[in-house]
């Protein structure tokens, strides 16, 4: 399993492009809700394990497909671990490597470096991968008492809370087969506050009336020292939720503050106007004056929503809002200047990205190799692994919902990076360890909404380190079968190292 090619492979899925309905092997490729087949498996201690017999004894089973190159793999396996021992007398786990280099010494190391103790770990050898039409690593999934294949899920897991309501899901004494799509969320199961408690905390001059949210298990916003606070801050994988109505006259503005402290782009404090996000707030924010306007006459239905997302590393995670009033135009637009004091280099929509590291490119002379791949093996490393870029934008760009996200899994409002006199600074200079690294590759992506499905998106992809440009080009000369002794003369490095434009959204 070659690294470019996997990281290559999420980028085609994350834009939907790519669906796995046949194995290699010609059998179907596993769904949710089919029935899987028995399959045995030696652990690295020699232990037999027979997938069914374990399901005799334990109430449902993960299987974990990862490999030892694998860094979001081995991040999760504390977790995983955790959660485990807690469950062990309910849940089995086979915790399978699907890399086939690797060896039960190689896993033996791996638990040693990681302190595992406990979880079942082996090679895998019954073509898994194949029939979940694997792609990305690590690949979870739970398979429940009657052997129904009840969860997929690609990505690592990092919290043993939410393994632990994974599991929880197929334990229950009166279970019935259930198949998620997600993991479940933590529910609120305490009283909400009294309506005119809230109103006196955040908008005594305003007519509303606060009800509670018909979302199951969501939290609620309550009165603070100032206005008024989500209660689900140490809950992570919860929402909280602000709903209250409100009738205005024709284009009437609704002013407020707002302090956020949360994962940036991750955790988002949203503003929903009749079913409809129209703005949210995320990342460290200190008290900020903003509005939105009503639009109609009439009544609205108004919410304040906080998601917040496991995998969160925010200390005092917190989502607050005061002072909610009617603002009048001459305070909107002080609000407008405030917010539009960054640089506008382009025009409409458009969303450029100019690369301020130095890079260098791979160049192909075997013709064979771009025959064969065409430019989507184009390689262009990062000179030292340290990629600092500047975004530039046009004035209908709205740089506080847009955001820029790599393949380590950081994310930025755009109008919250750093600024320079030409635009936006993305900085990501610590590649030294492979966990975060996304196997030695780099995705920087913008959005030009965070929130909407639809907004328009592109990206670029880099080389971080030349180890990862030999191992690529290696593979890719063993693909057409060049020989070693010809190697040297079938690529080579530009000369020069240079920087570039792109243009990533139009």
């Amino acid at each position: 399993m070659k690294r470019l090619m996997m990281c290559i492979l999420t980028l085609v899925l994350s834009l939907g492009l790519f669906t796995a309905v046949q194995a290699e092997d010609g059998n179907k490729v596993y769904q949710l809700g089919d029935q899987i087949e028995d399959f045995d498996v030696t652990l690295f201690d020699g232990t037999e394990v027979s997938l069914y017999e374990l399901l005799k004894e334990k109430k449902a089973v993960l299987i974990n497909m990862w490999a030892s190159w694998c860094g979001p793999c081995r991040e999760e396996f504390p977790a995983m671990e955790e959660a485990y021992n807690e469950m062990q007398e309910d849940i089995g786990v086979l915790a399978l490597t699907v890399e086939p280099t690797d060896t039960n010494e190689i896993i033996m190391a791996a638990r040693e470096e990681l302190g595992l103790k406990s979880l079942p770990m082996g090679l895998e050898t019954n073509g898994l991968p194949d029939r979940f039409g694997v792609t990305i690593l690590p690949t979870s999934v739970i398979v429940d008492r009657n052997g129904i294949i009840c969860f997929i899920a690609e990505g690592a897991i990092t919290d043993a809370q939410k393994f632990l309501r994974l599991f929880k899901a197929f334990t229950a004494e009166d279970y019935e087969t259930t198949l998620l799509t997600d993991i479940p969320t933590e529910k609120y199961e305490g009283s909400w506050p009294d309506s005119e408690d809230m109103k006196a905390a955040l908008c005594p001059e305003l007519d509303v009336q606060f009800a509670e949210t018909a979302e199951e298990g969501a939290f609620p916003f309550v009165p603070a020292e100032e206005g008024i606070a989500a209660s689900n801050s140490s809950t992570p994988a919860s929402t909280a939720v602000a709903n209250f109505t409100l009738t205005t006259d024709e284009n009437r503005k609704l002013g407020y503050s707002v302090k956020v402290n949360s994962r940036e782009a991750f955790d988002r404090l949203a503003v929903n106007v009749d079913g409809e996000t129209v703005c949210f707030y995320s990342g460290n924010m200190d008290w900020q004056e903003d509005y939105i306007t009503l639009g109609a006459a009439g009544e609205h239905q108004i919410s304040f929503v906080f998601n917040y997302n496991d995998g969160s590393n925010v200390e005092d995670v917190q989502a607050l809002i005061k002072n909610l009033h009617f603002a009048e135009e001459e305070e909107a637009a002080a609000i407008d200047e405030a917010k539009n004091q960054y640089p506008v280099t382009l025009e409409g929509d458009k969303i450029y990205m100019e690369v301020l590291s130095d890079l260098q490119d791979v160049v192909y002379d075997d013709e064979r190799i771009l025959e064969q791949f065409g430019d989507a093996e184009k390689l262009r490393m990062v000179k030292d692994g340290k990629l600092t870029v500047r975004i530039t934008v046009g004035p209908d760009v709205d740089v506080y919902q847009a955001c820029v996200t790599d393949l380590a899994g950081n994310a930025s409002v755009i109008g919250n990076l750093p600024r320079d006199e030409k635009g936006f600074l993305f900085t990501r200079e610590d590649f030294s360890d492979q966990m975060h690294s996304a196997y030695g590759l780099e995705s920087v992506e913008v959005r030009t909404s965070a929130i909407d499905e639809n907004a328009k998106f592109g990206y670029a992809v880099f080389v971080l380190n030349e180890e990862v440009v030999l191992g690529n080009v290696n593979y890719l000369l063993d693909t057409i079968g060049v020989e070693e002794e010809q190697r040297d003369d079938s690529w080579h490095y530009e000369d020069n190292y240079y920087s570039r434009e792109y243009a990533l959204v139009e």
